[in-house]
């Protein structure tokens, strides 16, 4: 393959030499060394006689190129274009052709020939001359300087239709002179005039140039700044403009002639060229006249930037920045560090302190009888005003009508008794915080907003320098508050203490809960006894069909307040229609009681009791109905409602008081077998001293027997480990874990319980049998709780075979599979038995047999098993002593969710 570039003007003109490389660069890099590229100058517009030169040039070009055929001919900018039109059909014909350079703006109306593609550019004059004028706004003159040759007036024609275009610029029209007095009228040009350099090639005596060689003559000799759309000026002394790479273009015309090549069909009009005009400038020229970066267009190139001392040595001086930055951040980051871990190690401390107190309230409360609740209290509120090295601790109940709260419970280091009730009507913002139950933290009076102004002034009467105050709730409904007051000394109250703080709140809620309990009972009895019996809640009185012809106020005013349906309620309805109609009550239930009330009044049952959960009010409740037969003449019955919603929450308080107790149970029964650990470790350290000590005499020996050495430290390798197997097995016992459930060992869980209490049995001469059950069900559960309850049972057992009374002190544990799907553990001793009358309440909370019993552990013992889904059960055994059997469940999604921690 052959392509024949033809170029305008002499060899070297700069644009064309630009356009060459970037056709050959594309040609080559596609075509490799597969064709040939020949090279021709169209250079006749500058003659005299244009057309005898070109005659004489096809001439030429006939005679060199009669026997070579161009699979495609490049012509780039006008002069060899309009050649080629004219010429191709004599010299080339049928030869397709790729024209670039050409400005589109001249060839608007062209339809190129058969076989000729026209790549069009635009040579951004515009831009160029906006880009003037951005950089400096006052321009008044436009200066063009150009060559005088007619194919340069095409150039200079457009730069003049931009300076039109732009409004308001005249030009200064330099393109007819000869280049000495260009010079010379450049270098004395008036304000407000920039330079625009056009194509200049000849000048009006007729001297050829380079262009490009004479922008350094005139950048030099202007006193104004010269920009060009032209990309080759750019670097010798122009400041820039909207810049076409000549390079640009001749590659974009090699990829459309490579296309030709293959056998596309060249585009039937003139398409646009991807060379495109760019904003670019000359920093140094940007500099020698002053002129603003920030005044660019937008996505301007800024080329030829000379660095600065900081630009040039910025990594150097950064590394070093950086080294000792990173010397300085190590150091820091160090000290940091240090400080961190000395305050982690006191918040540490300060934390398990902490919870030593939180337990010991929790335990205080939870063990606390009716009588002894107050008293309980005020010890606890010792025990952290201790803590908190304040000097006062109180409980504030609010009044349930009115803004009063009574200051119930006190303990106090020194100083004036507290007044005994506070009207929150004359502090309104201790009011405001107590009905939206927030905390209140002040570590100084001033800390107080403003409009606590009388707040203030009765903490400052009182002597208070600081205070703590955390709201107490009976589920959603405030109780009142827990208050700490430091009186010798301001006091701060960090966001973590204030939220360990606010832990407490629960067991004191609890304690107040049950001593408000305690005193509505005893109100209640009182109350019960003065008016001969009257019955609490809302009551009513059914006659035999179920009408109601009585009721006590309660009743009345649910009947008058209901909406709707509640008159079915009303003195007079039917109650057996409310049941039929589910009146606040779920259906099922509804249904049970219409059913029970019927057999009631029919004379079939006594009394039928049941509760369920409702919502009154917006509220979420828990109602229980008791309907009781009426001995009297024409029957009928009593119909009672109670909520019972107070009940339900502290039940479930004091279920989770009980979990935490559940922890405190295995460190007492730890305590309790602390005589046979000790004596469980002390056989392997007795064991460990005597092959020790043999061991010595035996290396004392002149010639020592090395194989019973050797059998002597196997021994206290061995003891040694029987060591740590036991101080392992207490640990894990006594370790407080969150309920974690994972598949059990069963049999080898026993047996390490066994192992717990083995020497405890052997000091109260009670053997211990184990019959275990082999390829049990896996059953699932948390090995720490399970092991709780068997090492209970086990030691209930060990005690009870020991005080039976006969000379065979046995307990017997074994394994099973029971009933479906539960496995059974038993355990069994020799002692008296559990007495028949005590056997419903051994189960019961601070209920035992044993003289220094807690009444705990059978309890807590039930919880757990319970929370596994399984069941604890107890029976006598008619030979002697008592059975407990415990049923765990083998399939783990028939535990509830009930949980008890650790």
């Amino acid at each position: 393959m052959s392509v024949l570039i033809l170029l305008p003007g002499q060899p070297g003109l700069p644009a064309a030499t630009a356009i060459v490389s970037g056709i050959r660069a594309v040609l080559l890099a596609d075509w490799s060394f597969q064709l040939s590229i020949e090279m021709e100058h169209v250079d006749v517009a500058r003659f005299p006689s244009p057309d005898d030169e070109e005659r004489r040039l096809r001439t030429i070009y006939g005679s060199k190129y009669r026997h070579q055929h161009f699979d495609v001919i490049v012509a780039a900018l006008p002069e060899p274009f309009r050649f080629v039109l004219r010429a191709r059909d004599e010299l080339w014909p049928g030869t397709p052709v790729v024209v670039c350079g050409i400005d589109e703006r001249t060839v608007r109306d062209l339809t190129p020939p058969p076989g000729v593609a026209v790549l069009t550019i635009r040579f951004d004059m515009e831009g160029t001359v906006r880009a003037a004028q951005a950089l400096l706004p006052d321009t008044r003159h436009i200066a063009l300087v150009g060559g005088a040759s007619p194919p340069e007036q095409v150039y200079h024609d457009l730069i003049r239709q931009a300076v039109s275009a732009a409004g308001g610029l005249d030009v200064i029209d330099l393109t007819k002179l000869p280049l000495s007095e260009v010079l010379s009228r450049v270098s004395t040009l008036p304000e407000h005039t920039v330079i625009v350099q056009s194509s200049y090639q000849i000048d009006s005596a007729g001297r050829r140039f380079y262009g490009i060689d004479l922008v350094p003559r005139v950048s030099k000799a202007a006193n104004r700044p010269v920009f060009t759309p032209l990309g080759l000026a750019l670097g010798r002394g122009v400041v820039g403009g909207s810049i076409i790479e000549f390079e640009d273009i001749g590659r974009d015309a090699a990829r459309v002639a490579t296309r030709m090549l293959r056998g596309e069909a060249p585009p039937r009009s003139p398409v646009p060229s991807f060379a495109t005009s760019v904003p670019r400038f000359d920093a140094r020229q940007l500099a020698r006249w002053h002129l603003d970066e920030r005044r660019l267009p937008q996505d301007s190139q800024i080329i030829f930037h000379e660095p600065t001392l900081w630009e040039k040595y910025r990594w150097h001086v950064a590394s070093v920045v950086g080294l000792i930055g990173a010397q300085a951040v190590l150091i820091v980051t160090l000290l940091v560090q240090r400080r961190r871990r000395r305050e982690a190690q006191a918040a540490l401390a300060e934390r398990l302190r902490f919870e030593v107190v939180v337990s010991e309230v929790v335990t205080a409360c939870a063990t606390a009888t009716i009588d002894q609740i107050n008293e309980r209290i005020r010890e606890c509120l010792r025990r952290v005003v201790a803590f908190l090295g304040v000097d006062r601790g109180a409980l504030w109940q609010r009044s349930p009508h009115g803004a009063v709260v009574s200051i119930t419970h006190v303990w106090q280091r020194h100083g004036p008794a507290p007044p005994t009730t506070i009207d929150l009507e004359q502090f309104p913002y201790f009011r405001e915080r107590s009905e939206t139950g927030e905390s209140i933290c002040v570590a100084s009076l001033d800390e107080l907003p403003p409009p606590a102004s009388a707040e203030r002034a009765f903490l400052s009467a009182a002597g208070v320098r600081s205070f703590a105050a955390l709201p107490l709730f009976d589920g959603a409904h405030p109780l009142g508050y827990l208050v700490f007051l430091s009186l010798r000394a301001k006091r701060r109250w960090p966001g973590d203490l204030a939220r360990q703080l606010q832990t407490l709140a629960e067991p004191f809620s609890a304690a107040l809960i049950r001593a408000r309990s305690a005193a509505a009972v005893e109100h209640s009895v009182a109350t019960a006894d003065a008016l001969l019996g009257a019955m609490p809640g809302e009551t009513a009185i059914i006659d035999s069909t179920g009408r109601i012809v009585q009721t006590n106020d309660a009743w009345a005013t649910a009947a008058r307040s209901g909406a709707g349906a509640d008159a079915a309620r009303a003195l007079g309805a039917n109650y057996l229609d409310a049941c039929r109609g589910a009146i606040n009550m779920p259906r099922d239930v509804a249904e049970k009681l219409r059913t029970s009330v019927e057999s009631i009044l029919r004379g079939e049952q006594e009394e039928f009791t049941i509760e369920y959960p409702t919502s009154r009010r917006g509220q979420d409740c828990w109602l229980v109905v008791r309907v009781r037969r009426l001995s009297r003449l024409g029957g009928g019955a009593a119909v009672m409602y109670f909520d019972v919603t107070a009940r339900r929450q502290a039940e479930a308080a004091a279920q989770r008081h009980l979990n935490q107790i559940a922890h405190l149970d295995r460190v007492a029964g730890m305590g309790q077998l602390a005589s046979s650990i000790a004596h469980e470790l002390n056989q392997p350290l007795t064991a460990m001293l005597a092959n020790a000590q043999a061991a010595s005499r035996l290396l004392a020996r002149s010639a020592p027997d090395v194989a019973e050495v050797r059998a002597c430290l196997a021994d206290i390798i061995s003891d040694d480990q029987r060591a740590s197997e036991v101080i392992r097995r207490m640990r894990r016992l006594l370790r407080k874990t969150d309920f974690v459930s994972r598949p059990l060992s069963l049999n080898g869980l026993v047996a390490d319980t066994i192992g717990f209490v083995a020497n405890d049995a052997l000091l109260h001469a009670v053997a211990i049998e184990f019959l275990p059950t082999h390829a049990l069900p896996v059953v699932y559960g948390d090995v720490i709780q399970i092991q709780q309850v068997i090492l209970n049972l086990l030691t209930n057992a060990i005690a009870a075979a020991a005080n039976g009374g006969t000379p065979a002190r046995k307990v017997t544990v074994w394994s099973s599979i029971a009933a479906a799907p539960y496995v059974e553990v038993g355990v069994h001793d020799s002692g008296k038995g559990i007495p028949e009358g005590d056997l419903d309440r051994i189960f019961e909370p601070f209920f035992t047999t044993k003289g220094d019993g807690l009444g705990l552990g059978l309890a807590i013992s039930r919880t757990i098993v319970e929370a596994h889904g399984g069941r604890l059960l107890v029976e006598n055994d008619p030979a002697g002593g008592a059975t407990f059997r415990v049923h765990l469940c083998t399939d783990q999604g028939e535990k509830p969710e009930r949980r008890i921690d650790g």
